[in-house]
């Protein structure tokens, strides 16, 4: 999905604040939110951070709002997973697996996914579990029950048809990215079809768990867990069942 361009306020996020990140035990997760606007943050000393690969993608953005969204995206997950690993966020190594999903380079135990929505970002980190995280500003759509219709499941998509107004608005975003959730957490991501999978229940209810297989996981089943950390944005979380509990905050890391 891609948002129309929008700028939260800081009195909008509703996580608590943190100036320190910490590398999270086994088995929990990690989820921080952090803000790409704002006044103050130095663009081209977030660039020298980056990999050559990173500059040359943030290259390829055709306008400079994108690309800059993208470029500060980039050194907040850096200083978020360095801070995990004990080192600079110039040293942190990225590289991309198979099927495009990040990860970190010389078999680093840490496993971990970003999503953004306008200035707001999630990045979800976890030790030796794989996760999914994703986000969405909730707003209306136009053409909403024909995306359902073409990436949602039958039943999903009745029962979306049967929302109202501002709840159906809610209601598609909760589906939307409670699938993709769990597809970047399978590693298959949403190439795969978000019609394969469904996160809506019979009686019209979101299930907390969901059984999925993904590339090169076996078959488990995955907790889904729901985001709000901020007002007008919605997201979910996905991570093994098995999963301790997971600690959301807003990271203080002005780029």
């Amino acid at each position: 999905m891609h948002p129309r361009p929008c700028t939260t306020a800081l009195r909008d996020v509703r996580w608590p604040a943190s100036a320190e990140v910490s590398p999270p035990p086994d088995g929990t997760v990690l989820v921080c939110c952090a803000l790409l606007g704002g006044e103050g943050r130095d663009f081209a000393q977030a660039a020298r951070v980056l990999s050559a690969e990173e500059r040359q993608r943030a290259g390829r953005f055709l306008t400079g709002e994108p690309r800059r969204r993208y470029v500060v995206s980039r050194l907040v997950l850096r200083r978020i997973l360095g801070a995990c690993l004990g080192v600079a966020p110039d040293q942190v190594r990225i590289e991309s697996n198979m099927l495009g999903k990040p990860q970190l380079a010389g078999g680093e135990r840490i496993d971990f996914n970003l999503a953004h929505s306008g200035d707001l970002l999630l990045v979800a980190v976890a030790r030796a579990i794989r996760v999914g995280v994703d986000v969405e500003r909730i707003r209306p759509l136009n053409d909403a029950q024909a995306i359902a219709r073409r990436f949602f499941s039958p039943h999903e998509a009745d029962w979306l048809q049967e929302r109202q107004d501002a709840e159906r608005d809610r209601a598609f975003f909760r589906l939307w990215t409670r699938k993709e959730a769990v597809l970047k957490a399978t590693g298959e991501g949403i190439s795969s079809g978000l019609d394969t999978i469904s996160v809506l229940g019979a009686d019209g209810t979101f299930p907390d768990t969901v059984r999925r297989r993904g590339a090169g996981v076996e078959e488990a089943v995955w907790a889904l867990i729901e985001l709000e950390p901020a007002n007008g944005f919605v997201g979910a979380l996905a991570c093994p069942a098995q999963a301790r509990p997971v600690e959301l905050r807003r990271v203080c890391l002005d780029a």
